[in-house]
């Protein structure tokens, strides 16, 4: 989960600074600027810190795709199962998926993929709001 992820390390790198005394502490703020961008952080809170947060970055951008795709690929297989079955059986689910609130709509991959997107979009700009603001 990339809120699990982007809090966890930013909490990790607030009880290091807590525990361990640094002459000349390094900016959290800054880490996690370089950690998204790519960049290599100049003054990491300790030897390793710069490629463990690289590591997480990857599992976080990693983890979009899995948030896009499934549901629509899910719906789109069930649908078709349903169509070659010749049966009605997944009406509700295509209702729901394409939020047409009951009034028997055709199933639409392209509308299902869209909303999955939008949904992606909002949780990950969410994500960045939210560590931009405990910050």
């Amino acid at each position: 989960d990339l809120h699990a992820l982007l809090f966890g390390w930013m909490d990790v790198m607030i009880l290091y600074k807590w525990v361990h005394p640094i002459d000349n502490p390094p900016s959290i703020i800054n880490s996690l600027i370089c950690m998204a961008m790519g960049q290599k952080d100049l003054f990491p809170l300790w030897d390793g810190s710069v490629e463990l947060a690289q590591t997480l970055m990857m599992y976080t951008v990693c983890a979009v795709p899995i948030m896009l795709l499934p549901k629509p690929l899910i719906l789109l297989y069930q649908h078709n199962q349903s169509k070659k079955a010749g049966e009605g059986a997944f009406v509700a689910i295509e209702e729901h998926a394409s939020n047409n609130h009951g009034h028997g709509e055709e199933f639409e991959f392209g509308e299902v993929f869209i909303h999955q997107v939008i949904e992606t979009i909002e949780f990950v700009l969410g994500t960045v709001s939210h560590t931009a603001f405990y910050l």
